[in-house]
This record gives C-alpha cells, sequence and structure tokens, in this order.
C-alpha cells in the first residue's frame, strides 16, 4: 500500500477528486435536536438552494454515480443455497458496479520467532452484507446474532475449562463494515505454542458441531432474552447518546443498506419479530 501510495501524482489526485467528489455525487447527513423535518428541510434549503449539481460536458447536469467507487469483492465459501443468505439479491448486482469472484484455496502465512510466547491464528471470510429493511431481514439478523452468541460461548467454555490446554483466548466477531463494503468475520485462536494443534482443532469442531447439530433449546431461550435485554438497554439509554455517534451510526447503516432507526424502534420492532422465531429456524441459519 506505502508503495503504491509513493506513485501517486498530483494529477491522479486531481483526477479522482473531480471524478468522485461534487454535489450531485454528495448525502448530507444531519442529526440534532428539531422540531421537525420541514424545518431541517428549510435550513438546508437556504443553505444549499443555490449549489450547482455540477455541470458536465455540454452544459449536462452531472447526475450521480451509482456506486461510489466500484468495489470488487473476494468473498468466501460462498453457498448460493444457504437460506440464511438471501444470494440472488446481493450476487446479482452487476448493474449496481459490484464484481464478485470466488477464492481458490489460499494457504495460510506462517511466522515464527523464537521470541514470541503465544500462538495465534486469525481466520477471516467475507461475505455480502445481509441488508435490513423489513421486519423479515430483522428476523433474519437477530437469528444471525443468536447462532454466533451460542457460538462464541461455547467456544471460550473451553478456555475456561480446559486448563491442560493452555489455550489462552478464541475470539469470534461477525460484523459489518460500512468501509470495506461486506461483512467480515474474524475467528482468532491463541493458545501456548505447543498446543496449536489441539486449539485450532477446537475451534474447528466447534463450527463443525454448530452446522451439524445447530444449538439447544436452553440456548435458543436464554440468549433471545439476553439480546432482547441488552437491546432494552440501549433503547433507555437512546437520549444520552451523542450527536457524533449518532451520526456515525446513521452514515455507516446508510452506507450498508439498512433501514436507519433509532435505539426505541429499533427495539420496538424487535421484540414484535422476537416471539415468531422457531428453534427450526434458527438450526437451519446454523
Amino acid at each position: 500500500m506505502e508503495e503504491q501510495i509513493k506513485q501517486w501524482t498530483r494529477e491522479d489526485l486531481v483526477e479522482f477528486h473531480d471524478k468522485w467528489y461534487f454535489p450531485a455525487n454528495a448525502t448530507l447527513y444531519v442529526v440534532g435536536d428539531f422540531e421537525s423535518s420541514d424545518e431541517v428541510e428549510a435550513m438546508v434549503g437556504d443553505t444549499f438552494g443555490d449549489l450547482l449539481p455540477r455541470m458536465g460536458e455540454h452544459s449536462v447536469p452531472a447526475s450521480r454515480h451509482d456506486v461510489r467507487p466500484p468495489v470488487k469483492h473476494t468473498y468466501g465459501n460462498l453457498d448460493k443455497h444457504a437460506s440464511a443468505y438471501g444470494f440472488g439479491e446481493h450476487l446479482e448486482g452487476e448493474d449496481e458496479g459490484l464484481s464478485v469472484t470466488v477464492p481458490e484455496t489460499v494457504k495460510p502465512s506462517i511466522f515464527r520467532h523464537p521470541l514470541l510466547h503465544e500462538f495465534s491464528i486469525n481466520m477471516f471470510c467475507k461475505l455480502p452484507v445481509m441488508r435490513v429493511k423489513n421486519l423479515q431481514d430483522l428476523k433474519r439478523s437477530f437469528i444471525g446474532r443468536v447462532v454466533l452468541s451460542v457460538l462464541k460461548f461455547r467456544l471460550n467454555s473451553h478456555f475456561a475449562s480446559d486448563e491442560d490446554l493452555k489455550i489462552t483466548s478464541f475470539d469470534l466477531d461477525f460484523s459489518d463494515s460500512g468501509r470495506e463494503g461486506c461483512t467480515v468475520t474474524t475467528l482468532t485462536v491463541t493458545a501456548e505454542p505447543r498446543h496449536w494443534k489441539e486449539a485450532v482443532q477446537l475451534a474447528v469442531n466447534e463450527v463443525r458441531r454448530m452446522k451439524e447439530f445447530g444449538i439447544t433449546k436452553s440456548e435458543f431461550k436464554h440468549y433471545c432474552e439476553a439480546l432482547l435485554r441488552d437491546s432494552r438497554q440501549l433503547s433507555e439509554q437512546a437520549g444520552t447518546v451523542p450527536s457524533i455517534d449518532n451520526l456515525d451510526f446513521v452514515m455507516e447503516s446508510d452506507a450498508l443498506g439498512h433501514v436507519v432507526m433509532d435505539q426505541k424502534q429499533s427495539h420496538e420492532a424487535l421484540e414484535s419479530v422476537v416471539d415468531t422465531i422457531e428453534l427450526e429456524e434458527v438450526n437451519s441459519y446454523a
């Protein structure tokens, strides 16, 4: 990356700026304590009403680009038959400027040094963003959170109970990334060097067990209640969230294609779908 940046010229930067940065291609976010949307619209009109979209060739107003800028994703473990993902919605998006490729098997890069005291392996996987636009999407998203919460607990239960393996930690993260334009899954396993094989095998076995057998009824009930409780706490704290954090949330959600809801709206919507979820649906997702 550093070598690429060093090769850029001033002309390259000016050309990029002229291509992507102009009023018609911008998105304006307004966050604050406003009385009404009419007030905001009037303020925006007064401030930016005379701003031209930018004139293109032959004095034709420039239009908004479909994708800013085009993104090429290399997704891992794509299964177009997986019911948890509406892959048809995401992978048929060539008209949106998306380019999708399936990677070949890549051997891991290994770094060794006698002064290293721990073994650590990081496994990454990119997947299309599962956009939340309606209650059915919200239900699917919540089911995914339940599955991953159970898997994370199972992984860490080995760290807590099996001292002979000397496993330092398991860490699992599954989150949408506005910067990457996709969902990034990361599994990190840390252990003492001489126990690295056992640590990796445990992680792989738990993932396979989840896929094969799903979760139990008690796990399903416990994590539904726990995640709903977390959502309720967030809704109760809605008035204390700084405007800058709200702005970051709105921009991130919009960039990912989610319908934007505040904390109270999100919790109310979540309450309306949780009771409709069946254990069989969760295990089908898993």
